[in-house]
């Protein structure tokens, strides 16, 4: 089951300690909930947030909003998922092994008008958009940065 950002049950509410709400905000705890539901572990976009409010998992952006997920804080709210490393420069050669040789999707932040979004690799030239909630070509968006995560 893959998830949505603009899921009615959570795309109202306060994305970590900030003002602005999950449907326009939230694509990286919903990356992070599909990654768990990849393995089978059921934490909806709603739970992810919570979780990480509980373990001071939020950082402020340069607005002022308590929103951006602090990478490391993601295992202590959820100990199946150990933290590797954020990369800032995208590595495709890096981000195929895991996916096909770890079989473990990968956190990739990708250009937006206007911005950065986070999406899961999934492999196959294929990512989970949280805007969506749906699998979509890898070409639709460029490629920034990765997140990687192991599962214990």
């Amino acid at each position: 089951m893959w998830y949505s950002q603009y899921d009615k049950r959570w795309a109202k509410e306060k994305l970590g300690l900030s003002q602005l709400n999950i449907a326009g905000y939230g694509c990286t705890i919903t990356s992070i909930a599909n990654w768990l539901s990849f393995f089978g572990i059921v934490a909806t976009p709603h739970d992810v947030n919570q979780k990480l409010i509980e373990v001071k998992g939020f950082a402020f952006d340069k607005y002022g909003n308590q929103c951006l997920v602090i990478w490391e804080r993601v295992q202590k709210a959820f100990p199946q998922m150990k933290h590797i490393k954020r990369v800032p420069n995208y590595n495709n050669i890096e981000v195929a092994w895991w996916i096909y040789v770890k079989k473990t999707p990968v956190l990739v932040e990708v250009a937006i008008k206007g911005g950065r979004h986070w999406v899961l690799y999934i492999g196959g030239q294929k990512l989970v958009d949280p805007l969506t909630g749906g699998v979509r070509y890898t070409s639709v968006y460029t490629p920034t940065g990765y997140s990687l995560f192991s599962k214990i």
